[in-house]
């Protein structure tokens, strides 16, 4: 599906709930953000409906994001019936990991292909303080399960704050180093919660690489299997370190350099090459994480649109889709949506 500055929109990210277990401050306020009615979300049939149409034009790719997906019933049969669509080449999702430990397994059998898990410390006491609350031995079972049931190469997503976590650079990068997981650190963007982008806590992609440039060798490498943003770079430590992380009940198996990905989004905007749009848990679509407008498809469904109008519809918000985010700026999006809201 081909647009206005000629990129392929072939990658449906859809969320399926704005409830979440955690309040992580670059995605909403202390105090979250206000849940729908339960009578305002897309059902599973009309989240079906939308990626029937989607898929008609070309779209391939699903990734099933949040709130935190794995909250709501029945994500697991969701996952079985969008991967078994025709022409769908992988069904994918983006989890806080804590409800991971005992779904990895029967996710993985109904056919998700791969998992984003967001991890932006290594420290119990700082992973608490960005989540408001979060328990990081939960995660990171959760981790562990997603790699013993196969979903790989399991990603793990960072934002960095200046002067919060970004002490945890290192740590992060040797857990790519002794296990077989891939680390991608993302720049903070200007959504969430106004307190997350004080004055200090923004450090850019080429900041981060520089530093991990100064403890190892750093060389750029081919993308891993993923239509995402990120620049790749393998990693090796100068020296050996003095400690490893941990994995609770598994062991370092390091195999070679560490896999690390930067996504600068405000420093290099990758806009010229941006192939995806978002359904969010009320229906309405965006071409754009930062820009006005939206096409409501939960309307459309509810008043009997068929699958000829709904990809009609879905055509229309691609011919939305925006040359480039403008949050380059760094002041906040002028939608006033959390990311929670769009679903990352």
């Amino acid at each position: 599906m081909a647009e206005r500055t000629e990129r392929t929109v072939n990658y449906l990210r859809i969320s399926i709930t704005d409830r979440c277990n955690l309040r992580c401050v670059y995605c909403m306020g202390e105090g979250g953000v206000a849940l729908a009615p339960p009578g305002d979300i897309l059902s599973y049939e009309e989240v079906l409906k939308v990626a029937e149409a989607a898929v008609a034009l070309g779209v391939d790719r699903f990734r099933i994001t949040g709130g935190e997906p794995l909250l709501r019933k029945g994500v697991v049969d969701l996952i079985a019936r969008l991967g078994s669509l025709p022409g769908v080449r992988e069904v994918t999702l983006t989890s806080n990991g804590l409800l991971l430990g005992h779904m990895a397994r029967k996710l993985r059998e109904a056919g998700l292909a791969r998992v984003n898990l967001s991890l932006d410390s290594l420290r119990p006491e700082v992973y608490a303080a960005i989540t408001r609350g979060g328990t990081l031995r939960t995660a990171l079972e959760g981790l562990v399960a997603a790699l013993e049931a196969g979903l790989s190469p399991v990603k793990v997503n960072a934002v960095m704050l200046g002067g919060v976590n970004d002490a945890d650079l290192v740590d992060l990068a040797l857990l790519a180093w002794a296990y077989p997981v891939v680390v991608r650190f993302i720049e903070l963007m200007p959504l969430g919660d106004p307190e997350a982008r004080s004055a200090g806590n923004f450090v850019s992609g080429q900041a981060l690489l520089a530093r991990l440039a100064r403890q190892g060798g750093l060389s750029p490498v081919a993308k891993v299997p993923g239509s995402g943003p990120a620049m790749y770079h393998e990693w090796m430590p100068r020296r050996p370190p003095r400690r490893l992380p941990r994995l609770p009940g598994l062991g370092p198996s390091r195999t070679g350099p560490a896999v690390i990905g930067v996504i600068s989004p405000i420093t290099r905007p990758f806009c010229s090459t941006c192939n995806r749009l978002r359904l969010t848990a009320r229906g309405m679509l965006h071409a754009c994480l930062a820009a006005d407008g939206g096409v409501d498809l939960r309307r459309a469904i509810r008043m009997g649109a068929g699958s000829a109008e709904l990809a009609s519809l879905i055509a229309q918000a691609v011919a939305q889709k925006p040359p480039s985010h403008g949050m380059a700026s760094g002041r906040p999006s002028r939608t006033g949506r959390k990311m929670s809201e769009l679903g990352g």
